[in-house]
């Protein structure tokens, strides 16, 4: 015996063959928070764990500000293969405002200068901990670090 559907498993069904034939364009859109061009434009649906925003597009779940890009013209990096990502300049994870968007290497992605970041902070530093100063003659370098030789002399054991 054929089990018999319910009014509103109908009506769920339609509206979700409904929303798969709406423009790409038109129903991204629908999920976000317009505001100002030059203020951040947030994500309004589903979201990962870390904040980003994803969207249900075909058979897979993308990034929503990969999609922003796309639906602005641009095409999004393919990060495997072409080792670029999308950086998000405002720092706000739930934006999609694609004039807040760069296609950047990882490098520049995780190590950029923005203000509040991390290498920002760092980078802003004059004096070591122990307050020698980074200049060229008392500073070397190794894997991206500066290294106070100052204090590398100074036996572990003294302030």
């Amino acid at each position: 015996m054929k089990r018999q559907l319910s009014p509103e498993h109908i009506a769920k069904m339609v509206a979700g063959r409904r929303a798969a034939l709406q423009p790409l364009a038109e129903r991204f859109w629908s999920k976000v928070k317009r505001a100002g061009p030059t203020e951040c434009w947030l994500w309004q649906s589903a979201t990962g764990w870390l904040g980003y925003g994803r969207f249900w597009h075909g058979k897979k779940i993308r990034q929503a500000h990969h999609v922003a890009l796309e639906v602005s013209g641009i095409q999004p990096p393919d990060r495997w293969t072409t080792g670029l990502v999308v950086d998000h300049i405002c720092k706000n994870p739930a934006c999609v405002n694609p004039a807040h968007l760069r296609i950047v290497s990882q490098r520049e992605n995780c190590c950029d200068l923005a203000p509040g970041s991390v290498s920002f902070k760092n980078k802003a530093k004059t004096h070591c901990k122990r307050g020698h100063e980074y200049s060229p003659e008392n500073t070397a370098h190794y894997r991206g670090q500066r290294i106070c030789l100052a204090c590398k002399r100074t036996p572990a054991n003294l302030p």
